[in-house]
């Protein structure tokens, strides 16, 4: 089987958050939002990625016997973007239907943002095939080094969302007009660009698509750095 990525698109419902709040999650979101008049709309979620290299072990990276004793990546990968619906949860009653619309939106961010670093993840891992190594376990460390550079990564960018957007809590149903503030618009114009504009120098995957430019690179024009 050829290496695959799943779930780099998925549109969000509330019906997706089936988990329940703990008293934690509950006191931490109430300390976010203290700033704010009145309830606060509420919701977490959680989403990341897993890699399968397609051997008996899922995490061990699969090393082929290459010409003159080398050893190449195997093309058995697949990356699949995660979303925990049981660790996913919201408290959205006291929110207007237009306040849960913004609210969601702020929740697609953050799958969003573990989809376009899977992606990146996977561009990488695929473009690590190209390379001969002179031993299985020099390929499967130059594997897991991506792997784990991305997964650090993508904590680091998912907290920086929530403290540039203060996790959504602007969402309330007494902060008058209900719209979306700058910074949420800011990070949705980021997700935006990744998604959709060509890398420079141009690549492409082998069936010919163009691979769009990195999120981090996005972000790092944007004036953030991981």
């Amino acid at each position: 089987m050829a290496s695959r990525m799943i779930g780099l698109q998925k549109q969000l419902a509330w019906a997706h958050f089936t988990g329940r709040p703990t008293q934690q999650d509950l006191q931490k979101m109430q300390q976010v939002a203290a700033g704010a008049s009145g309830t606060v709309g509420m919701a977490a979620i959680k989403s990341g990625f897993k890699v399968n290299f397609g051997g008996s072990k899922p995490d061990e990276p699969v090393l082929l016997p290459a010409p003159g004793g080398k050893f190449t990546l195997g093309d058995d990968i697949t990356l699949t973007v995660d979303f925990d619906a049981t660790s996913s949860w919201k408290q959205i009653d006291p929110l207007t239907l237009k306040g849960q619309e913004l609210l969601l939106d702020h929740e697609q961010g953050h799958y969003d943002l573990s989809a376009l670093m899977a992606r990146d993840c996977f561009i990488d891992l695929m473009q690590l095939k190209t390379k001969v190594f002179d031993t299985q376990s020099e390929g499967q460390t130059a594997a897991k080094e991506i792997v784990k550079k991305y997964k650090d990564k993508l904590e680091l960018v998912q907290k920086k969302y929530d403290d540039d957007t203060i996790h959504g809590a602007w969402v309330t149903p007494t902060m008058g007009p209900e719209r979306k503030e700058t910074f949420q618009t800011k990070w949705e114009m980021f997700i935006t660009r990744a998604r959709t504009v060509e890398r420079t120098p141009p690549m492409s995957a082998p069936d010919g698509a163009s691979y769009k430019v990195p999120l981090l690179e996005v972000l790092a024009n944007g004036g953030f750095t991981f």
